[in-house]
């Protein structure tokens, strides 16, 4: 790939467009592909550097046992949420407080974001257990070694968006997407006359519409 395409996109060239669809958003519909290209357009986020991502997830399983229609997603990741505030003639910093009980356990973040023309900022707050689904198989993903992490950024998404919503809205961050897990690898060992299987399994998780930040 080469330094113009990370640095700056034609969207009137149709071999670049052709690449982003090829390779970003290869199970896009065409009005899909549209509005996603519209939103790189729009918010000047490189999906080739990894700013912004087109999401197509499977329908989920709810819990009457119906199965939802796929749902598209626009993301992006907090760097690029803070490449647009940056960007922004009016963006005047932002602050980010975790929050802890008495034991030191991690309740959740608020973050605060300031814009020079208003009076009052932005306060967001975002809750560990609103966010964060533990692992019942006791494997430690980002949000165990890194909540503090994790929770913040949430926070600091929920308050950018709510201080630039015609620049964000719409959008949301890889932190703020519901969790799943997979299973641990399972092995099962027949006789000495049998053969040794080896799958890899992954929970049936059930999400309900609460579940999802959309």
């Amino acid at each position: 790939m080469t330094d113009n395409l990370l640095s700056t996109i034609n969207y009137s060239d149709n071999k670049t467009i052709q690449l982003i669809r090829n390779t970003i958003a290869p199970t896009a519909t065409a009005d899909e592909f549209g509005l996603f290209i519209e939103y790189c357009r729009s918010t000047g986020l490189n999906p080739f550097k990894k700013e912004i991502w087109f999401i197509k997830t499977p329908g989920y399983r709810k819990k009457d046992g119906n199965m939802t229609a796929p749902r598209v997603q626009i993301m992006t990741g907090i760097n690029g949420y803070l490449t647009i505030a940056n960007r922004h003639p009016e963006f005047d910093g932002m602050t980010c407080d975790i929050l802890m009980d008495e034991s030191k356990k991690i309740l959740g973040a608020t973050a605060t974001v300031y814009r020079k023309d208003r009076k009052y900022p932005s306060v967001a707050t975002a809750l560990m257990d609103e966010y964060y689904k533990p692992n019942p198989y006791g494997n430690k993903g980002v949000w165990e070694q890194m909540p503090s992490i994790m929770i913040a950024k949430c926070a600091k998404s929920l308050a950018l968006r709510e201080a630039f919503p015609q620049e964000l809205g719409g959008t949301y961050t890889d932190a703020e997407m519901p969790m799943t897990h997979a299973a641990p690898k399972v092995v099962e060992v027949q006789g000495s006359a049998g053969s040794q299987v080896s799958k890899d399994k992954l929970e049936d998780v059930t999400f309900t519409d609460d579940d999802l930040p959309w």
